[in-house]
């Protein structure tokens, strides 16, 4: 609602890139 009461139904529309996987880059970082 108007003054924030509510977080409820807003993953939907704040996702960043809805439908992708999450990028694990852990190794990569330690590699370099």
């Amino acid at each position: 609602n108007v003054w924030a009461q509510s977080w409820t139904n807003l993953q939907d529309f704040t996702t960043p890139y809805p439908g992708k996987y999450y990028m694990d880059v852990s190794e990569e970082m330690r590699a370099q």
